[in-house]
C-alpha cells in the first residue's frame, strides 16, 4: 500500500467515492473524525482503503454529523475528506451516492444489523479501560463540538449511545 499524498476525494472515481462514504459511516459509528487526505491508501491493487482510526471514541457525544464538523482544526489538522464531499454536493457539485440504497444502503444495512450483544463485547473492555482512566466521554473544550450528550465515564451509557447510533446509521446518512 502506498499514501495518497495528493489524494482529492472531489477527483475520486466512482469505486473510490463508495468506499469513502463507507469509510464516512464506519468513523461515525466509531465517532473518527481524523479522516484526512492521508488517511487514505492506494493497496497495490488499485483499491482505495481507509487506514488510522486512531480517534476513534475521542469525541463521541460532543461530536455531530455535519459537513462542517472539524474537532481538529484547533491542532492544525486538514479537514476530514468526508466535510468536502458533502458540502460540495450539498452547494450543487459532486452526487454521492445515496445512504438509503445501492450498495451503499446494503453497506449501512450490515453495519446496523451486526447484533447488539457483539457490539457490547466488542466495547465493554474498552469503556470500562477508558473510564478507570476517566477519559470515557471526555468532555473536551475544542471548536464546534456539541454540549456532551453521553456521561462521561459511564460505560453502561456509552454503549447504549453507540447502540443508539448504530440502528440510526441509515436515517442519519439520509438526513445528512
Amino acid at each position: 500500500a502506498y499514501p495518497n499524498k495528493n489524494f482529492d476525494p472531489e477527483k475520486a472515481s466512482d469505486d473510490d467515492l463508495l468506499t469513502i462514504q463507507k469509510h464516512h459511516a464506519l468513523d461515525w459509528l466509531l465517532s473518527n473524525h481524523d479522516s484526512h487526505p492521508k488517511g487514505f491508501v492506494r493497496l497495490n491493487d488499485g483499491r482505495l482503503a481507509g487506514i488510522d482510526k486512531g480517534q476513534a471514541f475521542k469525541y463521541f457525544g460532543q461530536d455531530k454529523l455535519h459537513w462542517n464538523f472539524h474537532p481538529n482544526q484547533d491542532y492544525g489538522e486538514t479537514e476530514p475528506v468526508y466535510n468536502t464531499l458533502y458540502r460540495n454536493f450539498a452547494t450543487g457539485g459532486r452526487q454521492i451516492n445515496d445512504p438509503r440504497q445501492g450498495q451503499l444502503g446494503e453497506f449501512l444495512q450490515h453495519l446496523q444489523d451486526l447484533p447488539d450483544d457483539q457490539i457490547v463485547a466488542a466495547l465493554k473492555p474498552y469503556a470500562d479501560a477508558a473510564c478507570k482512566q476517566g477519559a470515557l466521554c471526555h468532555p473536551w473544550k475544542h471548536t464546534g463540538l456539541v454540549p456532551g450528550t453521553v456521561k462521561p465515564n459511564d460505560p453502561d451509557a456509552f454503549i447504549k449511545a453507540v447502540l443508539a447510533r448504530k440502528h440510526a446509521l441509515m436515517h442519519d446518512f439520509g438526513d445528512l
